[in-house]
């Protein structure tokens, strides 16, 4: 096989690893945190925080969240898992952060232990805080998230994220909504995504709908907005409609 012809096989099959004989195929099971835990960040980190200690001098990273899939190697059950520290508001130090890509491999010959969990990519100064969701996308998965953040200078909002779309350990975040109301500036309002769910394939990608709610700070001229964000094998994207429906419509777009 030429050098090109393996550099191919490597992205169709996920990339440098996912052949190994020993990964663990992506059925449901089980997960062990703590095994989590000590491949993404070591023993020093916590499933659950100890009680808060002002003396402290830096509080220990816990196991904020995690879902299991096969976001980069088809088939391969893999981890992300979002690490946090203990006692730090989740919202407004969001970068304080790290995200973990972890893949299982078989643990060595008979043991009745689970997966051996390694690392495989990290992202830093990022957080699972809110709803998510594992999507399969042609034959691998994504993690869609709805999460908050702020306030940032009086500003708060939600952002519709998708992690590990087209097969890359990325954070793309096509859809946001933000309150202003409290920031001090002209032409404030209030907009925040009430709802959303992940409908079935249409056209070769997988639709996002997102019920966004606008009104001004007083309440008044509340409308509801129907937002779609479409994931495909090549990423994530709001759709053209969407895209002309921002165009005319404020809500706080990132």
């Amino acid at each position: 096989m030429t050098a090109a012809a393996a550099l191919m096989m490597a992205a169709l099959s996920g990339g440098p690893g996912c052949e190994a004989r020993d990964l663990m195929p992506a059925l449901p099971q089980k997960v062990n945190e703590r095994a989590l835990l000590d491949a993404a960040c070591g023993p020093e980190c916590v499933v659950t925080c100890p009680k808060y200690d002002p003396d402290q001098a830096e509080p220990p990273q816990q196991l904020f969240a995690h879902y299991e899939g096969a976001f980069r190697c088809p088939g391969r059950l893999e981890s992300i898992v979002s690490l946090f520290p203990c006692h730090d508001a989740a919202g407004m130090h969001g970068v304080a952060g790290t995200l973990v890509l972890l893949r299982a491999r078989k643990p060595p010959g008979k043991s009745s232990r689970g997966p051996r969990w390694e690392q495989v990519d990290t992202i830093e100064h990022g957080i699972l805080n809110g709803t998510c969701e594992v999507v399969r996308v042609a034959e691998r998965d994504v993690l869609v998230c709805l999460s908050a953040w702020g306030p940032y200078q009086g500003i708060m909002g939600q952002s519709l994220c998708v992690l590990g779309a087209a097969g890359q350990f990325e954070i793309d975040c096509p859809l946001s909504a933000s309150d202003s109301c409290n920031a001090g500036l002209e032409d404030t309002f209030s907009a925040g995504i009430e709802s959303w769910r992940v409908d079935p394939p249409q056209a070769g990608a997988i639709p996002v709908r997102a019920s966004i709610k606008r009104a001004g700070c007083d309440g008044q001229g509340a409308r509801l907005l129907e937002a779609v964000v479409l994931i495909d094998a090549d990423g994530a994207r709001l759709s053209p409609e969407t895209v002309e429906l921002l165009k005319k419509v404020d809500v706080g777009q990132q």
